[in-house]
């Protein structure tokens, strides 16, 4: 239980982290 909530953490800030490069490529 506790890896599968880490697992959705790490994969909610990696979805973050690529929303943002995706972002700044733009500008």
């Amino acid at each position: 239980m506790v890896c599968d909530v880490h697992f959705g953490k790490m994969w909610y800030v990696h979805d973050i982290i690529w929303m943002c490069l995706i972002l700044w490529s733009e500008v």
